[in-house]
This record gives C-alpha cells, structure tokens and sequence, in this order.
C-alpha cells in the first residue's frame, strides 16, 4: 500500500469515527425524556435523560427541549442557553442548588420548570445566578428552597422573572434575592407570587422592579438594605407581617398604585419610602412605623 492511500485510509477512518460526536456536540437544539439515556445523542429520537447529560451536546445559544412529564435533575450552567419545559412537567427535584449559572457574558432562559428542594441545609438555590450578562426565568415553580431565586454577583446583571411562584416552608427562607459587590444589578420582576420569610430582598447596588405581582403571608414582603432600591407598581402585599422594609438610609423602596391589605405593619426602618400617592392601605391595626414622602406624578 503506497504512502498516499494509506494516508487516505487514516484520514477517512478519523472522520467517521470523530464527526458524528462533533454533530452532536453542535447541536441546536437537543431533548430530554423520562425514557431517555445519556449515551445518546440528545436528538428528538433517541433523547438524553438529565439536563447534565444533554447540556454538554448542545451547542451555545441553543436550547434543551423537553419530550414528556418526568424529572431530568439539578444542573450547572456555563454557556448561553435555553431550557424549555412547555407543556410538560420538567422537574428538578435536588437536596442542593437545583441551576447554577456562572459564565461570561452569557445568556440564560430557564422557562416551565418546577424546581423543588427536599434536602435539610440553609444555603441551597433554586437557581442561583452567579455570573453571565442575562438570566430570564419565565412561568416556573420554585418550591421550599431556602433561597428560591439568588442573582448574588460580582459585575453587573440582569435578572427577569415572569410568570414565576416561588413558595417555601422553610424557616428564614428567601424568595428573590439580588445584590452586587461590583456595578449594578437590575432585576424586573413581573406576574410573580412569593410567599416565604422573605418575599423579595434587595441589596447591595440592585434595582429591583417588581410590577402586577402578589407578595402574602410573609415574614416581611419587600426589603432594600445596603444601597439596594426595590421599586413596586400594581402589587398587592397582603397579610405579611411587615410590608415593606427599609432597612438602613442608604436603601430606597418606591410606591406606585399598590394594595396594601391585612399588614401587620406597613413601612419599618430607617431608609426612605416614596409614593406616587395613589396606594391603598387597609386592614393594617398599627400606623405606620415611619414618613412615607408623597411624590408628585408627572
């Protein structure tokens, strides 16, 4: 065999052995099923079984599809992606952080997920966003964790939450935290319902947004400290022990058209309050506990 054929015959061999994992590996879009394996290659016909499986088959900025009802594990992030539940029941059952998102400059959509904590300690997530430029969270169930959701960062962020319930049991626990040690992080936070110790914290140079959304049967609702602004429109805070708190004179809480029923107390703290003046407060058997500046609206 002269040296060119055999050559040939090396390359050839090479090919056909490397490029179908190549494909995979480049994938746009790939699929997870309750009947799956993680041997495969995550195509609609022969799909992975855990979202660990498939994620290192898809390539970045694609998406992670979902085939049927089951629980496809806990799982951690380093490159853009998508990972869509729609119309199914996509499950993550874990004792620990059930996303973790740490990556460059990445973006991240997590949407139709139900994320449950069944584990003892007091420093799980249910998505814990610790680095990449954008994290959307859309028409998931985060449940029990002592944090539900935390974007506690270094640079800046972003987080938006739709359509989200995060409820827990757990003593102390935190539905939404947001805070930044470096730049700024923005939260919008719209169509949610919280019901934990703490409804939504934020801290640390973080806007948090929170629109149309219901905050109840907490500890205390809203809380800004540390150079955190928290800012509310259309929101019902009902039955929580303490609303809104406004925990040191750097931190800010803004009122807009907001329904404040069955409080405990209303406003605590040493920070500043503002008010478009066309919030309601009703049912609350104590005054409230300091100034609320009314704004002019324009």
């Amino acid at each position: 065999m002269n040296k060119k054929l055999r050559s040939f015959i090396i390359i050839f061999l090479f090919i056909i052995t490397v490029s179908p994992a190549i494909l995979h590996a480049q994938a746009t879009r790939v699929w997870v099923s309750e009947y799956g394996d993680n041997a495969n290659p995550c195509s609609r016909t022969a799909p992975c079984r855990t979202f660990a499986g498939a994620i290192t088959k898809v390539a970045a900025g694609g998406e992670i599809s979902v085939l049927d009802h089951g629980e496809f594990g806990a799982l951690s992030i380093t490159k853009s992606i998508i990972i869509s539940g729609d119309g199914v029941l996509a499950g993550i059952t874990t004792t620990g952080n059930g996303i973790s998102i740490n990556g460059n400059n990445i973006a991240v959509t997590l949407r139709n997920l139900s994320l449950l904590f069944t584990g003892t300690g007091n420093t799980a997530s249910g998505i814990n966003y610790i680095n990449g430029s954008t994290v959307t969270i859309e028409n998931c169930t985060i449940q029990n964790f002592p944090t539900g959701i935390k974007a506690g960062l270094s640079a800046d962020g972003l987080l938006t939450v739709k359509n989200t319930n995060v409820r827990s049991t757990f003593q102390g626990s935190v539905g939404i935290s947001v805070n930044t040690s470096a730049g700024l992080i923005k939260a919008n936070i719209d169509r949610a319902e919280l019901n934990d110790s703490i409804g939504v914290v934020a801290s640390g140079n973080s806007v948090a947004v929170v629109s149309n959304s219901i905050i109840s049967h907490c500890f205390v609702g809203i809380q800004a400290q540390n150079n955190g602004v928290a800012s509310l429109q259309n929101c019902i805070l009902n039955i929580n022990d303490v609303a809104i708190s406004v925990k040191d004179a750097e931190s800010v809480v803004r009122l807009s058209n907001g329904s404040f029923f069955d409080n405990t107390t209303v406003l605590r703290g040493a920070g500043k309050v503002f008010s478009a003046g066309n919030n309601c407060f009703a049912g609350s058997p104590f005054n409230l506990l300091m100034p609320l500046y009314i704004v002019e609206q324009q």
